[in-house]
């Protein structure tokens, strides 16, 4: 079972959309009742928290610069900044309770926070931006487990676990090829602005604010016109156990990180951690193709965009792709001499002899300089398959004796497509189809992969 099971979505912020409700981890199955010991969280303090001093407009992510220099990753010195009002050696039972869980599971916990530690600091940075405080780090974790769970229907889903009517109303689209609670940049920044608009509902108490982002902004406002004590604990304010453990997962986890040495836990190297940057994405292009200028394989490039669902980005109007920062660099130069308006034509096409990557670089001779940085310098070699802008409009055209492929010359390969299907749609037969593309019963055909539909001369 996982560590960090998944709680509760987020509610809406105008309507106090309800939320599902999913199994908790063994601790709190063992024992459903709430702890003796009252939570110590003061609720009606107008102090802002101390990193509200470094609130700034988040400025709008720009293709990525080599040279720029990484954001301090010395996470867990912010993390025991943060702890320091939490009161970690005095925590009231529930988050005690919890954290004693975690200590217990320290080798999941560990591995757990490996994997999740680049998109950590990725959340860690962005609340700092925005002056909120570092706790709210872990609600991910408490959440989704740093993840990007899927879903269907009027159901939670990603890193922040938002609801469809949630995600809409902070500006997150949510269509056929692209769902942004899967978008670990997008979520994050949609999820940040959530949490500062409840921070100032709510004056700046943190504690009233995640059981806000938990239960609904309404939802706690009622509980709080009902309590008679404005100083009575949480206990008393008629809140779901659910919510309450949930703010108490995020207090231990806290506190956890904060104080890792006293509970015999080695924390991860944050500094050495490569960090994620954002690329802009101004055209539609084959995810493919992405992967391919970033140098990393399609699994590697959807691990950090699972948000992107179709063969071909979306049409967004501010659509990023999350890279590590080696792999950010490489697409953000290749994307700097790659022209924007050819990007939807890029394909990948098979080359049967020496003369025919000739004439194919005669035919694009006014893009050379992009198609070597496409293939990777290698266009000028013998490959067995060249990157080609394919679809583009031309100005340059070979002489009539040489013939050339037009539009109908080729077959781009979708999802689902099949050399059978191809050959019957287009009346040849399967062998001539193979032998034309140095294809085989083995071969594998990959989304964007462009098929030959005539014999090469």
């Amino acid at each position: 079972m996982a560590l960090f099971g998944m709680l509760q979505a987020c509610s809406t912020l105008p309507s106090n959309e309800g939320a599902d409700v999913q199994a908790h981890p063994p601790a709190l199955h063992q024992d459903d009742t709430a702890p003796s010991a009252p939570d110590t969280g003061v609720r009606a303090d107008p102090t802002r928290p101390k990193s509200a001093e470094r609130k700034s407009k988040v400025p709008a992510p720009e293709p990525v610069d080599a040279a720029a220099t990484p954001t301090d990753t010395d996470l867990w010195a912010r993390f025991t900044e943060a702890a320091d009002d939490l009161k970690c050696d005095r925590l009231d039972a529930r988050s005690a309770r919890w954290l004693a869980h975690y200590v217990r599971e320290a080798a999941t916990f560990k591995m757990e926070l490996r994997r999740a530690l680049p998109l950590i600091i990725l959340v860690a940075d962005e609340l700092e931006r925005r002056g909120l405080p570092l706790q709210f780090a872990m609600l991910p974790m408490v959440e989704s487990q740093y993840g990007a769970p899927r879903s269907s229907g009027n159901r939670p889903a990603g890193l922040w676990q938002l609801m469809p009517r949630t995600a809409r109303g902070l500006g997150v689209a949510i269509q056929s090829d692209y769902d942004g609670r899967l978008d670990f940049l997008r979520a994050t920044e949609a999820a940040a602005d959530l949490l500062d608009h409840l921070s100032k509902q709510f004056h700046g108490d943190w504690r009233l604010t995640n059981m806000a982002f938990n239960a609904g902004e309404f939802r706690v406002k009622a509980s709080l016109r009902g309590s008679l004590d404005a100083n009575a604990p949480f206990e008393q304010l008629g809140l779901s156990k659910i919510t309450l453990h949930h703010l108490a997962k995020v207090q231990a986890l806290t506190c956890l990180l904060a104080q890792a040495h006293l509970h015999g836990i080695e924390l991860p190297d944050a500094r050495a951690q490569e960090i994620l940057q954002p690329v802009p994405i101004t055209k539609p292009i084959a995810t493919g193709f992405l992967a391919h200028l970033a140098g990393l394989d399609i699994a590697g490039f959807r691990r950090w965009n699972p948000a992107l669902r179709g063969e071909f980005t979306p049409v967004q109007k501010t659509l990023h792709v999350l890279l590590p920062l080696r792999a950010a660099e490489s697409l953000s130069a290749a994307l700097r001499i790659i022209p924007a308006d050819t990007w939807p034509n890029w394909g990948l096409i098979a080359i049967s002899s020496e003369a025919e990557r000739q004439r194919m670089l005669t035919r694009y001779a006014d893009q050379l300089d992009a198609i070597r940085v496409a293939n990777g310098g290698k266009a000028d070699a013998a490959p067995t398959r060249l990157w080609l802008p394919i679809g583009a409009s031309r100005k340059q055209r070979l002489p009539e004796a040489a013939p050339i492929h037009n539009a109908s010359d080729v077959h781009v390969i979708r999802k689902g497509d099949t050399l059978w299907d191809i050959a019957r749609h287009h009346g040849l037969a399967l062998r001539l189809l193979m032998a034309w593309n140095r294809l085989d019963a083995k071969s594998v055909l990959r989304p964007g992969q462009l098929i030959r539909l005539r014999q090469p001369p």
